[in-house]
């Protein structure tokens, strides 16, 4: 045999050495990938807590954010108010109302209020209106009507209009009764600077305008009804000129509130100025005084002009 039994040793302990060092080179691999392995894992353990954390803060900062706009939700919705907006040269008052004076404001204004009411909550359902603040605006020429109201036989005396626009005032914290004096134009610009001011305020919900009588409006309301026709409503006093009626705009009416014709003799224009002993704006005058001048009244009560004179008179203290 040409292959010795030595030979065959020299041969197994060759393939020995080569198995250790091959088992020798694998243990060493394992060690370095248990390292890397060991790594990975700590920077996987580290990833995940990190995630967590910021998951938690995440998670958190939308709890304050729906919390905080609740509550700004909240202060919005006890914001919400609605306006309106009176000519009150041409939306006259029913004539009962103003002959009762004093109490005839007091009982317009609470009139307006449960009408306003009712019809919002028509408007929008599912909104809780009770909560909202309404905001009135009455712009007249008051001596001017109150000369007309007076030539009409409606009040005795220019006075009692002022008496009513100073319950009328004092009747609603926000309702105004508002004298601009002579002029057309004073009502008018004040009332287009109103509607556009409201217009861009989001918590103004609603506004109620009753200008139908006045066609110079109209250019006004054609510039704003397409962007906020869903947010406006026209108080139809008399029958509405028919610019009105192609706005395409809700259009309602107060039958018990407001005239449905003009009075007598037309429509109020600037009337001659007559003097009256108060101030002209009367939202929030509680304690303003009125204190007439004894004054030549009509006779429509079948006393004599003296009686009529004596029982306006201020008594004295």
């Amino acid at each position: 045999m040409s292959t010795t039994y030595a030979d065959k040793l020299e041969a197994f302990r060759k393939s020995d050495a080569e198995r250790d060092a091959l088992v020798a080179q694998i243990l060493e691999d394992y060690e370095q990938l248990k390292l890397k392995v060991g790594e990975i894992s700590d920077d996987y353990k580290n990833e995940v807590a990190s995630r967590r954390m910021w998951q938690n803060k995440a998670a958190s900062c939308e709890r304050d954010l729906e919390q905080a706009l609740s509550q700004q939700k909240q202060v919005a919705s006890t914001s919400n108010f609605a306006v309106v907006l009176i000519d009150g040269d041409g939306a006259i008052f029913s004539d009962y109302l103003y002959g009762m004076g004093k109490d005839g404001g007091a009982e317009a204004a609470h009139q307006l209020h449960k009408e306003v009411q009712r019809h919002l909550k028509a408007i929008y359902p599912d909104s809780n209106v009770d909560d909202w603040n309404i905001v009135v605006q009455v712009v007249l020429n008051l001596s001017g009507l109150a000369a007309k109201l007076q030539s009409c036989g409606i009040i005795m005396s220019p006075n009692e209009l002022l008496a009513f626009g100073r319950s009328f005032g004092l009747a609603q914290p926000l309702f105004s009764f508002v004298d601009v004096g002579g002029g057309k134009e004073r009502a008018d610009h004040k009332l287009r600077e109103h509607l556009r001011l409201y217009l861009r305020i989001g918590q103004c919900k609603h506004i109620f305008f009753a200008p139908c009588h006045d066609n110079g409006y109209l250019p006004v309301l054609e510039s704003y009804r397409r962007e906020h026709a869903s947010r406006m409503t026209l108080i139809e006093t008399r029958p509405a000129e028919p610019g009105y009626v192609e706005l395409g705009l809700r259009r309602i009416q107060m039958p018990t509130l407001f005239r449905s014709d003009n009075l007598p003799g037309g429509p109020v224009k600037s009337m001659p100025t007559v003097a009256l002993e108060a101030p002209t704006n009367f939202a929030g005058m509680s304690n303003a005084v009125l204190s007439p001048q004894p004054k030549k009244l009509p006779n429509r009560t079948g006393l004599s002009t003296q009686a009529q004179n004596a029982a306006i008179m201020p008594k004295a203290p």
